[in-house]
């Protein structure tokens, strides 16, 4: 089977020729795995974060590529301070953050946020058209050339809470959401409207054959918001975006850090097809299969610490998570969250050759 047709065989909860793959890597992992000779030394490095577009299926022949839209209200990105261990940064959604230069020193802070109140939303609505401009990577005139790819060609968007704490604020948004509903659903309403004419440019332009949906949804020890909040001001607007998607018969496949567990009845309920990273130690895969795996795809689930302890850990680890969850369908090869730099070279090879070598349902 080709990619195409190995992960829609998956996201339809039928039998591939084997497993499918993806994965996504910290900048400083790439750099390593450089310097160990894995890599070549032009191998693209994100700006920050992980790499999740480039380096999977070019250098690894993995089975998804990716089409990137702009949802941000496009301020001007700059650093407003250079520091020993990292940069002050106006970005592009309006946040001011701490960006550490290595990964080590933790994630990236935010300080502050350009848009905090109902009034300072007002003055960046109009920021959000549906432009073809707005389609980045590849961009909207390259479109088409997507067509020709043998590859899974994937739709990234992002749910309304990944949108809206970038734009106001992480602990801002959960206050107007009590103090303000009527606000935070204008907002939602708008990416609603903004996204859905992106999404239907981009896979009538590229030919798309599914949707990556961004939208952390969790805690390690449960859900950000309680149920009902969730039913109010998240779910609607998932199954939203699941329907768009259902309409050019294309699955969605949600990305939520996380115990998602209380919620993944309701991911179902909206249409939801895979579920991604499936933290290892936060969520028991073989479980979640059990239960769910008539209507789930599961995406993740190879834990990084045992990849981190080298070849011989890394190879079982896999075929242990494909014996748990990899049975009639439904299981897609990709770390528990990202792969970070502790991971050698010479383990994440281990990986994917036992992966290979393990994850066929037939010659």
């Amino acid at each position: 089977m080709k990619s195409k047709e190995r992960i829609s065989t998956i996201l339809d909860l039928g039998e591939p020729d084997r497993i499918g793959m993806h994965d996504e890597f910290w900048l400083e992992t790439i750099r390593r795995w450089k310097r160990e000779g894995g890599l070549p030394p032009d191998a693209p490095e994100p700006i920050e974060g992980c790499e999740y577009k480039h380096i999977a299926p070019k250098y690894f022949d993995m089975d998804m590529v990716f089409v990137e839209i702009d949802v941000s209200p496009r301020f001007e990105r700059k650093v407003i301070k250079k520091e020993e261990k990292s940069m002050i940064i106006s970005d592009e959604w309006g946040q001011i953050r701490r960006s550490w230069l290595s990964l080590k020193d933790g994630a990236p802070q935010v300080l502050d946020n350009i848009i905090k109140s109902e009034e300072d939303w007002e003055k960046v609505e109009d920021r959000f058209q549906p432009t073809p401009d707005r389609i980045v990577d590849p961009p909207y005139e390259k479109l088409k050339e997507m067509r020709k790819s043998e590859k899974f060609v994937t739709l990234l968007i992002f749910n309304p809470w990944e949108w809206g704490w970038r734009l106001v604020g992480f602990t801002n948004l959960i206050k107007l959401m009590y103090k303000k509903p009527s606000f935070v659903k204008r907002m939602f309403d708008k990416l609603r409207e903004f996204q859905t004419e992106l999404m239907k440019m981009a896979i009538e332009e590229a030919w798309v054959d599914g949707v990556w949906m961004w939208g952390d949804s969790a805690y390690n020890s449960g859900p950000f918001l309680s149920l009902k909040m969730y039913e109010e001001f998240i779910s609607p607007y998932h199954a939203h975006f699941c329907n768009v998607a259902r309409k050019y018969g294309l699955h969605v496949i949600l990305h939520t850090d996380g115990d998602v567990r209380p919620l993944i009845p309701y991911f179902i309920k909206e249409g939801i097809r895979g579920l991604n990273p499936i933290e290892s130690d936060l969520l028991d895969i073989g479980e979640l299969k059990e239960k769910y795996g008539d209507k789930l795809v599961f995406v993740g689930g190879i834990d990084v610490k045992k990849l981190a302890k080298g070849p011989e850990k890394a190879r079982e680890e896999v075929i242990d998570k494909i014996k748990k969850a990899a049975y009639g369908g439904g299981f897609i090869f990709h770390s528990d969250h990202s792969v970070p730099p502790d991971v050698s070279f010479e383990a994440y090879k281990a990986a994917l050759d036992a992966a290979l070598k393990y994850g066929r349902y037939r010659p």
